[in-house]
């Protein structure tokens, strides 16, 4: 897709970038209260799946109210929530189920060339402790981290820059900011994978459902793994908070498969992008054409 001549939408890469330190900034600032209170008390409430679901949604909120009130974007151009082919929803199931496995190969690798640190896997065993607060631990990673991420990312940033580049430029760069917004190597890829993954959903369908699905999926596939009445190498978590050694020959080519088969299907079966030049026009924005086209 070419790059749009039309007028630019908010946000462009550089306020995507600010967002995305917006998000950071509150987080680590709303982190602190339960921090101290837990030092207090003796108890790591900075863990817990409840307080770190209230800190996510309150940091991705300030951050979209942000960029609403910069760019004055109705608020139905960036929650693009309309009718998608029932047959694609088992799709992008497929494909994700794909895409993890796969990105789960690929992280088993970069952890062989960049062993993971011990006080960054503690810090990970804290995060997605499924069995202390299971419930908890599901709906931070299940429904809350999807719905604000998705939101932010596929919504409104990605809206933004469909309309400064082509249609590859524009998912790579959100992929891009997704990745880096997770602040560490050994998500970095996963990330990154996923999001040139949602974003060519969105672009295809002009809705957020399919990006919510796949996010869902991917975050629940530690349950899934928790869950198996096996142990997989490479998959299954071992001794520590990630698996150990690489997964079989046999599930890295079921997953390579799965992964081709549903991109194969999706680009079948879904409509073509919706061009940037089609998109509705926003508010202009309150801040100076120079600054708003940054």
């Amino acid at each position: 897709m070419p790059m749009n001549t039309t007028a630019k939408v908010f946000p462009g890469f550089w306020f995507s970038a600010l967002l995305c330190l917006i998000v950071l900034a509150f987080q680590s600032l709303l982190i602190v209260p339960f921090v101290l209170v837990g030092m207090l008390v003796k108890v790591p409430l900075m863990s817990h799946p409840a307080v770190l679901a209230f800190v996510n949604i309150a940091a991705f909120a300030v951050a979209c109210v942000a960029g609403w009130f910069i760019g004055r974007v109705p608020l139905r151009e960036w929650l693009p929530v309309r009718p998608v082919r029932a047959v694609l929803y088992p799709v992008a199931v497929l494909t994700c189920l794909g895409a993890v496995l796969v990105l789960s190969e690929v992280d088993n690798l970069l952890r062989v060339v960049l062993p993971m640190p011990k006080v960054i896997e503690d810090m990970f065993r804290e995060l997605f402790n499924l069995t202390a607060h299971p419930i908890g631990a599901f709906f931070l990673l299940v429904i809350v981290a999807p719905v604000t991420e998705e939101i932010l990312f596929r919504g409104m940033i990605l809206r933004g820059l469909r309309t400064r580049f082509s249609a590859l430029k524009a998912v790579v760069a959100c992929a891009f900011l997704f990745a880096c917004l997770h602040m560490n190597p050994w998500q970095f890829l996963g990330a990154f994978g996923l999001g040139l993954i949602f974003g060519w959903w969105l672009l295809r369908t002009n809705c957020l459902w399919l990006c919510l699905l796949g996010h869902a999926i991917a975050n629940g596939s530690l349950f899934l793994a928790s869950l198996l009445p096996w142990e997989i190498p490479g998959l299954t978590v071992g001794e520590g908070v990630v698996p150990q050694g690489f997964q079989p020959w046999w599930l890295d080519l079921t997953a390579v498969a799965l992964l081709a088969l549903g991109l194969w299907l999706f680009h079948r079966l879904a409509p073509q992008p919706v061009p940037a030049a089609e998109l509705p026009p926003a508010l202009p924005p309150i801040l100076p054409p120079a600054a708003a086209g940054s």
